[in-house]
């Protein structure tokens, strides 16, 4: 099987679910024909492959990082010229999501562990960004475009953390003069002309040039080659910055490289390594049990330091690391509720809080409304550890609110999932994972639910209709469903009075087991 080593991109519409349930047919056709109309056009520019759509998605490959990158940044200009004049809810937004690695290409496919890394990395790249990471940062020409760490996240079925990035949208910056200059769109769709080929003006602008002034620009450019090759301050500082990083002396490190990012605030490589020095020192102390201080060192360093601005969001994050410490089972509801109100745009800060309770093994109510919390503001959609604990919550925990909670996540914001599990659930759980399948079923208006098998199923764990149920569970003539319903008769009897009231109730599943075992001839 070939193996390259490739950029792979992912692209998606935000709120792409919510906008087709509650847009006409036409309408979503029309916002699809832009979609490709806008989009196409720029994956073949930069020499993009188009492997293949997923719904709202498209997943790219290129030779170069940098060209992809760029590539991300064009379309957010591409974008943003389109949505300048139309209402929001016709505004077309798009996330995009890069990483590098070696590849397996396969029947018009691409596999392995890079593929899997972009893709998780989409869902938590925000509209209008380019997000990628540190693989993407480390092997492509980051003069091109300036950028910022985001942080280390955890993903899903990846067995190390990634540090991830983020292009910089800076008004100033040389990209920024390049994509006004060189990217517009036309009737048939967006033009692009020069990006590639670095600071060039297209050629509809570019003026006449005489031979003295070829040979003025040649003096020009010698001059500045020879004082690009003589040393700078701002070089040693760099190099003096990275021996104090890797000792761990994040803070000189930080120091070292001050006076050089207060006198270019605009250095994109002066401002990545400022961002990565902050976040390594903030970190070194969240490893080191210092919560406390690792906040107070960022809320002085962002009063002192604007170029830090983009770590704002790690304040939330700590305060929450802060409030679980204290609080490990999550019982003081009105703190976790005030952390919520401190910062109604965070989900990080919210999802770092329930994460840590969780990884308590608390199956608290907290856990649950604050899971539901992030969800709601619109963050980690497609985190699956959240339906999976939810999960867990029903099988542990008779708390009316938590398993309120619980039903409202996996059913809201996981619907396809819940209806995978709620069937299996139904053949092979526990008591009350067939209880919590079928109320989850019942909700999403299921037709699973007019079986009058598993109904009788749902009224045998509530203790309801029991000779009616034994009349339809006797008919059941598949060997590992009759096994499976006596152990669950057995399940009820052994845990009473867990799902029913009265001594009477569990005396007749009793019988009813018994009676079963008799017709089915088994043991």
């Amino acid at each position: 099987m070939p193996t390259r080593n490739l950029s792979i991109m992912f692209t998606d519409i935000k709120g792409f679910t919510h906008r087709t349930s509650s847009s006409t047919r036409d309408a979503m056709t029309k916002m699809m024909d832009n979609h490709a109309r806008l989009l196409i056009p720029v994956f073949k520019y930069f020499d993009g492959t188009v492997v293949k759509t997923i719904g709202d998605a498209y997943l790219v490959y290129f030779s170069s990082p940098t060209d992809a990158v760029l590539c991300g940044v064009t379309i957010q200009e591409v974008l943003r010229q389109h949505n300048k004049d139309l209402h929001q809810d016709e505004k077309l937004e798009i996330r995009v999501a890069i990483n590098v690695g070696d590849v397996e290409l396969m029947d018009n496919d691409i596999m392995g562990e890079p593929v899997n890394i972009a893709a998780r990395l989409e869902g938590i790249a925000e509209a209008g960004e380019v997000y990628f990471t540190e693989a993407v940062y480390q092997t492509m020409n980051r003069r091109e475009a300036p950028s910022a760490e985001v942080g280390e996240h955890v993903f899903k079925g990846i067995p190390h953390p990634i540090r991830v990035y983020k292009v910089i949208d800076e008004p100033d910056s040389d990209l920024a003069k390049r994509l006004t200059e060189c990217v517009w769109l036309s009737d048939k769709g967006p033009v692009i002309e020069g990006i590639r080929e670095g600071i060039v003006e297209p050629e509809h602008k570019k003026p006449s040039k005489s031979k003295y002034g070829s040979i003025a620009a040649l003096i020009v450019v010698a001059v500045i080659v020879v004082v690009l090759l003589l040393p700078s301050e701002r070089d040693k500082h760099i190099k003096t910055a990275q021996l104090l990083s890797a000792e761990a002396d994040f803070v000189n490190a930080l120091n070292t490289i001050e006076p050089d990012i207060r006198d270019n605030p605009t250095d994109a490589e002066l401002r990545a390594l400022s961002l990565k020095l902050a976040t390594s020192h903030i970190k070194k102390l969240v490893q080191q049990g210092a919560l406390s201080s690792a906040y107070d060192w960022l809320e002085t360093a962002l009063k002192e330091r604007s170029y830090l601005d983009s770590l704002r969001p790690q304040l939330a994050v700590l305060d929450a690391r802060i409030i679980v410490k204290d609080d490990p089972r999550g019982n003081q509801y009105t703190t976790f509720y005030a952390l919520a109100e401190r910062y109604p745009n965070n989900t990080e800060a919210l999802y770092t809080a329930a994460k840590l309770l969780e990884e308590g093994k608390y199956f608290t109510y907290m856990t649950v409304w604050l899971y539901r919390k992030v969800l709601e503001r619109g963050g980690y959609k497609d985190d699956i550890s959240i339906f999976e604990h939810s999960l867990k919550v029903m099988a542990n925990v008779r708390d009316y609110a938590s398993l309120k909670a619980s039903h409202d996540i996996i059913e809201q914001y996981f619907p396809q999932q819940a209806v995978q599990w709620a069937k299996l659930a139904l053949d092979e759980g526990s008591a009350a994972e067939i209880f919590h399948a079928y109320q989850t079923l019942k909700n999403l208006k299921n037709s699973i639910v007019e079986s009058d098998f598993y109904l009788a199923l749902y009224n045998l764990i509530q203790g309801k209709e029991l000779d009616e149920s034994f009349r339809h569970i006797a008919e059941i003539s598949d060997p590992d469903k009759q096994q499976h319903i006596l152990k669950l008769h057995k399940e009820l009897v052994d845990s009473y009075p867990r799902f029913f009231m009265y001594e009477n109730v569990k005396e007749a599943i009793e019988e009813n087991r018994n009676k079963l075992i008799k017709n089915w001839g088994v043991s």
